[in-house]
């Protein structure tokens, strides 16, 4: 077998395992083991149908990250900056009053279309004149808010919900 990149994943409880475009390997998660225990083992002592799927208004303590501090995860519901027209960039921030976090460590969400289906937090379109128009959601560290900035007209008002990850300076 030629040497080459390890990938691996889990899908559905199989573990599939290949080295670069040359071997590919399905196992089921209780075949293959590691450090003595299996990795549906360790899949279960991550609880993660007990906290991945946990989401809140309220602070949620989900598990350790890799410091050893408790990680904790909040979601926050706000709305798309409305503006007159796109490529009118306009931009909002909420506030996330966390006052005593340590690190952040991720984010995600969507933005909740008219139609009720959903896209992904930040967008770029390029109208026919190459103009590129965004909307863009990142969380700004200095002032602890989430930012979103907007400049395409039709997502004016929209509904965003970001699920932020941290640990704390009190852990």
């Amino acid at each position: 077998m030629k040497k080459g990149v390890l990938i691996g994943f889990i899908l559905g409880g199989i573990v599939f395992i290949g080295i670069g475009a040359y071997a590919a390997l399905r196992l089921s998660a209780s075949e293959v083991s590691y450090n003595g225990t299996t990795v549906e083992n360790e899949l279960n002592n991550l609880h993660l149908s007990k906290t991945s799927n946990n989401y809140s208004l309220e602070e949620q303590k989900i598990g350790t990250w890799l410091n050893g501090k408790s990680l904790y995860q909040k979601t926050y519901v706000t709305v798309v900056p409305t503006t007159s027209s796109d490529g009118v960039s306009v931009s909002s921030s909420t506030p996330l009053n966390l006052s005593i976090v340590d690190e952040y460590v991720g984010f995600e969400g969507y933005i909740k279309n008219a139609n009720g289906s959903i896209g992904l937090l930040n967008v770029t379109e390029t109208s026919n004149s190459s103009q590129a128009a965004r909307v863009l959601t990142f969380i700004n560290f200095e002032d602890n808010t989430i930012r979103i900035s907007n400049s395409i007209q039709r997502y004016s008002g929209r509904t965003v919900y970001v699920t932020i990850r941290y640990t704390k300076t009190t852990d």
